[in-house]
């Protein structure tokens, strides 16, 4: 049996341990300086425990699966080496929760966040939660590292919008826009980034919080 929640219900349904994902989540778009700012923690690492089943929350009648993620570079605060980060939904096992049909059941929620499989290298936002860390932003909060070719560096996607700092590629696709009147305060610029230049943007997205974005 599978229970199916949209991303409305979802916001509806998770109480204050997964509010701040709840917020981000109804926002239609957010770019990396906007997910840099407001996540509690940014880390580079690689997921190393994913739980095949997760466990039924009677309080909240949520569905949540604990993953363990072994930090290599906080890019944002600071923390342990090794961290938990919990998602929502999944399958879990009804034995002993007095809920009718299958013993395996399944709790899908529409625009949660999940994360990639064991061994992969991944870029995370995260908000502080009771237990560990919750993903921040649906679309945003987990990118996937790629690793470079020929021993070149890891790199990610990453989406901006402040040209302030977008990297040159975006830049001068903004540029580009910008010439034609076809850009818009919206728009947003997709490019590939290093790894290893994410601590600076970073720190560069921060110090432009809070201040409109000009060139």
């Amino acid at each position: 049996m599978k229970i199916c929640v949209s991303a409305f219900v979802l916001t509806l349904l998770t109480l204050a341990a997964t509010s701040a994902i709840s917020r981000a989540s109804v926002i239609d778009q957010m770019s990396f300086e906007d997910v840099a700012a407001g996540a509690d923690l940014v880390v580079l690492g690689q997921v190393v425990q994913s739980p095949a089943l997760g466990f039924y929350d009677p309080a909240t009648r949520n569905v949540y699966r604990h993953h363990r993620v072994r930090v290599t570079t906080h890019l944002k605060g600071t923390g342990a080496t090794e961290i938990t980060v919990l998602t929502l939904g999944g399958q879990f096992d009804t034995t002993g929760l007095g809920i009718s049909g299958p013993k395996i059941q399944e709790m899908e929620y529409g625009g949660a966040p999940q994360l990639p499989s064991v061994g992969q290298k991944v870029l995370l936002f995260l908000k502080t939660w009771s237990e560990g860390y919750i993903i921040y932003f649906a679309s945003h909060g987990v990118i996937t590292v790629h690793e470079g070719t020929k021993g070149g560096d890891d790199w990610v996607y990453l989406v901006f919008r402040d040209p302030r700092i977008m990297t040159t590629a975006a830049l001068k696709a903004y540029d580009e826009m910008k010439a034609s009147g076809t850009s818009s305060q919206n728009q947003l610029y997709t490019d590939r980034v290093p790894t290893l230049a994410l601590k600076q943007l970073v720190e560069r997205a921060l110090s432009l919080k809070g201040t409109p974005g000009k060139r």
